[in-house]
């Protein structure tokens, strides 16, 4: 009996684990705005941003917001 209750408490703590590392993901994000010196928006601008680990890139242009 005492080796069934161990075997639960393993298969528990297994299970916790698992269901931990299954909520990790491979996404962020990045917010911001492009603005000049003086604080002025700059809508229309490419802004393009690189993973370091595998070179990809992604661009995008700013709206009315900067």
């Amino acid at each position: 009996m005492r080796s069934l209750s161990i075997v639960s408490a393993v298969v528990f703590v297994l299970f916790i684990r698992m269901t931990a590392a299954a909520g990790q993901g491979f996404q962020g994000g990045v917010r911001g705005a492009i603005s000049d010196q003086a604080g002025a928006l700059i809508p229309g601008t490419v802004v393009t941003i690189t993973n370091v680990g595998t070179n990809a890139t992604r661009s995008t242009v700013t709206n009315d917001a900067g």
